[in-house]
This record gives C-alpha cells, sequence and structure tokens, in this order.
C-alpha cells in the first residue's frame, strides 16, 4: 500500500481542479476524483483516467467518503480543499472523516468560518488596522454591494454578494431576500489585487500578488490576470499578520482593491481559487508547501523562480459573458484597447488550450 494521495471532487471550481491535477501530475502525486455529474468537464481531460466514481449527486454524505475510501487503498487520503461547500462539509465532519484514515487539510472550524464569513472578515480587518468599504445600515449609496453575513443563511441556503447600482435594483433586491441575512458595502472600484497565501502548519508562509484585469460581470470569475511583484508588500504584510495572529494555516486568497492610494479588504476565500494556473505558471510555490505540509511530497524547499507578468486567461469566461449579453469588467486603467493589444499572449495561455484540455477548451465554444 502507498502511503498518501488526493482525493478530488470535480465538478466545481472546475478550473482550480485541473490546475491542481496539472500539479499532480508534475510532481507524480497519486489523485483519485470524484466527478459531479456525466457532464463534469473533468471526463473530457486526460485525469478523466483518474475518476472513481460519477456521483448521483451533488449534496454530500459522510457514507459517500466512506464508499470512496473502499475504492482508494492507500495508507492516508488527503482531500483536496477545492470549495466553499466541500470545506464547511469536511470541518463539520472532521472527526468522522478522520476515523476514516481521510487528512481534512484545514485549519480550526471556528477560524475558518471566521475567515471566510465576509462579515466577521470585515471585522478582523478594522481590528488590525486594515481598510473596508464603508457600511451602510440605511438606505446605501449607489453603487454598493449586498454582502451575505454568513455563508449559510439560517434556513441553510447559500448566498452570493450582489453588485446593486440603482434604488429601483436595491428595492428589488430587498422584495427578493431577507435584508436581514446581508450587510450593504460601498462598492470600491480601481485595481484588483489578490494576496495569495499558504500559511504552513508550523508557522511559515509563503506569498504573492496577482493583478486582476478582466472578470466577468457582478464579479464573477477573473478571466484574465497577471502575475505581479511585490509592489503592494505593505498591505500585505498586515494580513499575514493577521493570519499568524489568529493561528491560520493552509491557502487563502485575500481579494484586494487599490483606490485612492489605499487598499480596501474585500473578502477572502481560505480555498483553491479560480486562476490557480497562474500558480504553476509563474512558479509560485504554493501547492508544493501544500503539499508538503501533508506528505505529498519530500522537498520542501523555498521557491526562488517566481516569474512576474506572467498571463491568466479563460476565453470560456469571455465567451460566456457575451453569450449572455453581460459586460465584463475592466478593473484599473486596463480597458479593450489594451487588451486587444496583449490578446496573442493572453490567448496562448489559455487554461484549457492545452493538451490535457484540449477536449474542454472546445466544448466550451459548443
Amino acid at each position: 500500500m502507498k502511503s498518501n494521495s488526493v482525493l478530488i471532487l470535480s465538478g466545481y471550481n472546475q478550473r482550480a481542479v485541473i490546475s491542481f491535477c496539472r500539479f499532480a501530475k508534475e510532481n507524480a502525486i497519486e489523485i483519485h476524483i470524484a466527478a459531479n455529474s456525466s457532464d463534469d468537464p473533468i471526463l473530457l481531460s486526460e485525469y478523466g483516467e483518474q475518476v472513481i466514481e460519477i456521483r448521483e449527486k451533488a449534496s454530500l454524505s459522510t457514507e459517500d467518503f466512506a464508499r470512496w475510501r473502499t475504492l482508494i487503498q492507500e495508507d492516508n487520503v488527503v482531500i483536496l480543499p477545492s470549495t466553499e461547500y466541500l470545506n464547511r462539509f469536511l470541518l463539520t465532519n472532521r472527526d468522522e472523516l478522520e476515523k476514516q484514515a481521510y487528512t481534512v487539510p484545514l485549519c480550526d472550524e471556528k477560524i475558518y468560518n471566521e475567515v471566510s464569513d465576509k462579515y466577521s472578515f470585515s471585522r478582523l480587518c478594522e481590528e488590525h488596522g486594515i481598510d473596508v468599504p464603508d457600511e451602510f445600515t440605511d438606505e446605501p449609496e449607489f453603487p454598493c454591494v449586498a454582502k451575505p453575513k454568513s455563508y449559510f443563511s439560517p434556513d441553510n441556503k447559500t448566498l452570493r454578494p450582489v453588485i446593486i447600482n440603482t434604488s429601483e435594483q436595491y428595492k428589488a433586491f430587498l422584495d427578493g431576500n431577507n435584508s436581514e441575512d446581508f450587510y450593504f458595502q460601498n462598492f470600491i472600484g480601481g485595481r484588483s489585487i489578490y494576496f495569495l497565501y499558504y500559511f504552513t502548519t508550523d508557522g511559515k508562509v509563503s506569498h504573492y500578488n496577482q493583478e486582476n484585469l478582466i472578470q466577468q460581470d457582478q464579479g464573477l470569475s477573473i478571466i484574465a490576470a497577471k502575475s505581479s511583484g511585490y509592489t503592494f508588500s505593505e498591505a500585505s504584510d498586515k494580513f499575514i499578520s493577521m493570519f499568524l495572529n489568529l493561528g491560520f494555516h493552509g491557502l487563502v486568497m485575500v481579494e484586494s482593491k487599490f483606490h485612492n492610494e489605499k487598499h480596501f479588504a474585500i473578502e477572502a476565500n481560505p480555498r483553491l481559487w479560480g486562476p490557480s494556473q497562474l500558480i504553476l505558471d509563474a512558479k509560485m510555490d504554493l501547492f508544493e508547501r501544500f503539499a508538503c505540509d501533508y506528505g505529498l511530497i519530500r522537498s520542501c524547499e523555498v521557491n526562488d523562480s517566481y516569474k512576474d507578468n506572467t498571463p491568466y486567461f479563460w476565453s470560456g469566461g469571455l465567451f460566456l459573458d457575451s453569450k449572455n449579453r453581460a459586460d465584463v469588467v475592466f478593473h484599473g486603467d486596463y480597458n479593450e484597447k489594451k487588451f486587444i493589444k496583449e490578446y496573442e499572449l493572453f490567448y496562448s495561455s489559455d487554461i484549457y488550450l492545452r493538451d490535457d484540455t484540449i477536449k474542454v477548451f472546445q466544448s466550451e465554444y459548443r
């Protein structure tokens, strides 16, 4: 029997899942995939060969994991923390999963929720001297963002942020939602920066930045971005100090807006994030740190080959917004003219236009 491998639940946060599959292949890490359905794009990729089961339902149970465990003949199996829903399930059922010889590579549940829930994260940032957007208790100024106070509402529904541009949209939002489940913040424009971290279990940290250039409508997935150097190290240091003080460990991405010479913390995602391919292409060591922490690889040397200004591109997101007559968002001073000039560079870096996922690329345009 082998010592360690990784269980991957596919079908959600798919571009991040594909990125980790590529990392696993490069590092000879054995993976086992539970596909979400017969329509799961993973089945069109070369990683379809590692699918051990096609799930019949999206919801999860400990019985599912017990069944998968009988199919995976390793001493220990690390579960990839790929989505928010999955991570919450793993933390709630950690004791049972660990009895099944799984490793849950996440920090304490209380710390995780405090970081992941948008309202508590804003409070944490304020306590550590980090700017956050202004909040409104009465009718807000527009544009604004309605943010869920926690991932699950009191009636156990998952909620998403909504950008609101007019008073009419605001009234429609209140008619269709329970305002007690949300809080309202001023919408911040400017440059969009992701601070990317891995905090090891023994208190070390790797940190990088990515600048987002194009994003889908309503704050959905990133379409185009580039790795950036430590231009924003002072702001990043505040986040590092905050996470270390919390005792946090694991992967985490902090979304920030740089506006009027200030960084405003927007939210944090303590899991894989969509443009994770940039971790590989720019040679960030975040996945190596994760793999080393949980015995998936042996070499834990600090990476010194990071590549600044490396592009990330998901052309399918651009096509999808065009198909849905939605307007993509250009961040900072980036615009359509600049994008056209750089289009060849981005297109050659498309996340799916690669040998292992060419059928996925083709499927997005059908």
